[in-house]
């Protein structure tokens, strides 16, 4: 089984339906060509696969999937919005293999996700820009490094297997 993150190059392509990051378990990989969904529609082309790989993982492989919408122009890879972000790592917070991720995100300084941490999600407040962090029964229990095994703007991906733990709250 291999883990598919599927990004767009520039986040400006995408429309308000749709999210700029998709991941998704598989057994075959995209070529560059092939026809995808970023939301509901399919109307993103393949631009780029990235291959990463882990000497100690259950998982084949991860894969880094550019893609860019069918009907516009590509812009030069370093418009890319990842670009921005080079030597960064992404995180993937997952159960189990096979099941839909509980978080993606990146890490800028490009460090590995830590043991005993607990996923949070974020609730609106009464202020238009701050979010309240609210704890999640997620913690990370352990995680698979996996690295490019080509030039890549990400240093890594790493994929935290979480596990599902009850906290107290102390009254």
């Amino acid at each position: 089984m291999n883990l598919l993150i599927y990004q767009a190059c520039q986040d400006e392509s995408c429309k308000s339906q749709e999210l700029g990051i998709r991941v998704e378990w598989s057994q075959e990989v995209p070529e560059v060509g092939d026809i995808t969904n970023m939301a509901s529609s399919p109307k993103w082309r393949v631009v780029e696969v990235v291959p990463y790989h882990s000497k100690a993982s259950v998982i084949q492989g991860a894969f880094l999937v550019y893609v860019h919408p069918v009907d516009s122009e590509l812009s030069p890879k370093e418009d890319w919005d990842s670009a921005l972000y080079m030597n960064s790592a992404i995180h993937v917070e997952m159960s189990e293999v096979g099941q839909p991720e509980l978080q993606v995100g990146w890490n800028v300084l490009g460090q590995a996700p830590t043991i005993g941490e607990r996923l949070m999600n974020y609730e609106a407040t009464e202020h238009p820009t701050w979010m309240q962090p609210v704890a999640t029964d997620w913690v990370i229990d352990s995680f698979d490094e996996f690295l490019p095994q080509t030039q890549s703007f990400y240093k890594a991906i790493y994929i935290a297997w979480c596990k599902a733990e009850r906290f107290a709250i102390a009254a």
